[in-house]
């Protein structure tokens, strides 16, 4: 017997196309994920406000990569939302998935500022931060093309 609160994921068998149930489905599921999401993104929040063991910049990285998260978690739904709308919309599926994966590295970054011992402090920062900008540029140049385009 099911419960009201069962969510049954059917998959169409090879070769059907997704139907409008299909499509309904996989929104309420990225709903649920993304609700999950920011549930648990909040908690960590609130331990890392909360923590006597960081310092104010640990502090202040952690919560920016913390709202980043969320919002390119909020940005995936509404790419999915969007996603079998009239053409009208078509803008808007494209604005968020493009900031959700310019976003995206953004992380990473925060997380770095996070652990950097002394981000100004002489000749050891100027080469962690020009390696930085290297890896920067190669990325910048690789991976729009891809690695088999040549």
């Amino acid at each position: 017997m099911l419960r009201s609160d069962t969510i049954i994921l059917y998959l169409p068998r090879p070769g059907r196309q997704f139907t409008e149930r299909y499509r309904l489905q996989w929104i309420a599921i990225f709903f649920i994920l993304t609700t999950i999401d920011l549930f648990v993104l909040g908690f960590m929040s609130l331990l890392t406000k909360l923590s006597e063991s960081l310092n104010k910049k640990q502090k202040r990285g952690f919560l920016l990569a913390f709202a980043l998260i969320a919002c390119i978690s909020v940005l995936e739904v509404i790419t999915i939302v969007v996603d079998g709308a009239p053409t009208g919309c078509r803008w808007l599926n494209i604005l968020s998935n493009y900031l959700g994966f310019g976003l995206t590295p953004a992380v990473a970054l925060c997380l770095v500022y996070v652990l950097d011992k002394n981000p100004l402090s002489g000749a050891g920062s100027r080469r962690r931060s020009a390696a930085r900008v290297r890896i920067c540029f190669f990325w910048r140049q690789h991976c729009p093309m891809g690695w088999y385009s040549r």
